[in-house]
């Protein structure tokens, strides 16, 4: 479908620390990452706290209140989770029984709602407000095609810092 759009894509599955080696160059513009991954301890937990709470604002959910609960309506089935709630067991639980069941609770909600999040992102903007802070040259108004200001915000000043362009002048 994106080939008939007119975009010349060619897939390749890469695992999360991988993806932003092959996005710092020019040569490539886009990148997917599927939500839920469990980047850090690959547990059911991560994977839909990533889904429907650190993300949620992404997904579409609605923006809770401090204090308030998740509760969601599955359209399929008509039952109603306390998500919030789940997420807390599930954190908790190290009965096997109670996180196999979560755990599928979770993935029949979650297959049910087929949440969907359209994230376009390559960079944004680096914007340094310290006038005493120095950066490597860049053309104002322009896409900047430098090798510093390519990656992830922490990449970009990472290569600044190593290469002694980031540093605090008098």
């Amino acid at each position: 479908m994106l080939k008939e759009f007119g975009f010349d894509v060619n897939f390749k599955p890469m695992d999360g620390g991988v993806i932003w080696k092959y996005l710092n160059s020019s040569d490539f513009m886009i990148g997917c990452s599927f939500l839920g991954g469990s980047s850090a301890y690959n547990t059911p937990w991560e994977a839909f706290n990533n889904i429907y709470s650190s993300s949620a604002a992404r997904t579409g959910l609605p923006v809770l209140k401090e204090g308030e609960d998740r509760i969601m309506k599955d359209p399929v089935t008509n039952k109603e989770y306390n998500v919030t709630q789940m997420l807390l067991k599930l954190f908790n639980s190290t009965d096997d029984k109670e996180i196999k069941q979560l755990t599928e609770d979770f993935m029949t909600l979650t297959n049910d709602l087929c949440l969907y999040m359209p994230v376009i992102e390559k960079a944004s903007c680096l914007r340094i407000y310290d006038q005493t802070l120095s950066l490597p040259e860049g053309i104002p108004d322009k896409i900047q095609k430098d090798y510093y200001y390519f990656g992830d915000i922490n990449t970009a000043l990472a290569k600044m810092i190593k290469d002694g362009q980031l540093y605090f002048t008098e």
